[in-house]
C-alpha cells in the first residue's frame, strides 16, 4: 500500500524543470501553442554574423548561439552552419521556441 501511495504522489507531482545541455530549463506552457507551421532555417558562417542578425531582429541578449523569429505560421531558426559548428542542442532549443513561443 505504501508503494501505491508513493507512486500516486509521484504521478500527481508537477514535473521539475531540469537544465539541458544548453544551460536552459524549460519553464513554458505545458501544451504547444502551434503544431502546424513552416520552419525556415537561416545559417551563418560566423558567430559575429549570427549576433549581428540577432541585434537586427531586436534580440537584446548578447550571449546567444542561435535564435528564432516567429511571424504568423512561419518560424525562422537562425543557427550556425553545422559544417562550421555543430550545435544540435541549440537547434532543438530553437525548435521548441517554434512550438511553444517565447518562454525565457
Amino acid at each position: 500500500m505504501k508503494y501505491l501511495l508513493a507512486a500516486l504522489a509521484l504521478i500527481g507531482s508537477p514535473v521539475q524543470a531540469q537544465a539541458a545541455s544548453d544551460g536552459y530549463a524549460y519553464k513554458g506552457p505545458s501544451e504547444p501553442i502551434r503544431t502546424v507551421f513552416t520552419v525556415q532555417v537561416k545559417e551563418y558562417n560566423s558567430r559575429d554574423d549570427l549576433l549581428a542578425a540577432a541585434r537586427a531582429a531586436g534580440v537584446k541578449h548578447g550571449n546567444i548561439h542561435a535564435f528564432a523569429t516567429i511571424q504568423g505560421e512561419v518560424c525562422t531558426m537562425h543557427i550556425m552552419r553545422p559544417a562550421r559548428r555543430y550545435q544540435p542542442e541549440h537547434i532543438g532549443h530553437e525548435f521548441v521556441h517554434c512550438m511553444y513561443g517565447k518562454w525565457h
